[in-house]
């Protein structure tokens, strides 16, 4: 269980603790920053993990629509499914939430970035889409598997061309 002194308990504590062979220090450090703060309290869970949810909410409606087509009915099928989704309740009600909602967040913020990059054709958009990639990858390591087509798109975008010149004289 989570609590003062249990699992991720310090911030630097979470930076290092591997707990149960898992390296997720964005969640531990999470996790400890919300003990501090609420000192165990359940309600203070579910307050973080509300408002991450409604920031997936956003993040989602911001994706769903596009500058050409911001359809009403699309937007409420995207809400109406995040809603219903029990993965979603679950995480919500859960202190592990933190860990499920936090990666989520962080890749759905990549791919908008993503596509704005894309849109506005600007590279470096790019390169923060994918450090939100890697950080949801700190959250949980199921989403390791979004870096290697990050990196792919990275690469190729140009921005890497760009960084090489600054860095190389």
């Amino acid at each position: 269980s989570l609590k003062p002194g249990g699992y991720a308990s310090t911030f630097l504590g979470g930076l290092g603790d591997i707990g149960s062979g898992k390296w997720r220090p964005a969640f531990s450090s999470s996790v400890s920053f919300a003990l501090d703060i609420f000192h165990g309290d359940y309600r203070g869970y579910v307050a973080i993990n509300g408002l991450l949810f409604f920031l997936i909410v956003f993040l989602a409606l911001r994706l769903s629509s596009t500058p050409q087509n911001r359809g009403l009915v699309q937007q409420i099928i995207v809400t109406f499914a995040l809603v219903s989704c029990p993965f979603v309740w679950y995480s919500t009600w859960s202190p592990f939430g933190l860990m499920e909602l936090g990666a989520l967040a962080s890749l759905l913020a990549s791919l908008l970035l993503f596509r704005s990059g894309l849109d506005e054709s600007i590279a470096s958009r790019h390169w923060w889409s994918a450090s939100l990639v890697m950080l949801a990858t700190t959250f949980h390591e199921r989403y390791l598997i979004a870096v290697i087509p990050m990196a792919l798109v990275v690469a190729v975008s140009g921005g890497t061309r760009k960084l090489v010149r600054r860095l190389l004289p």
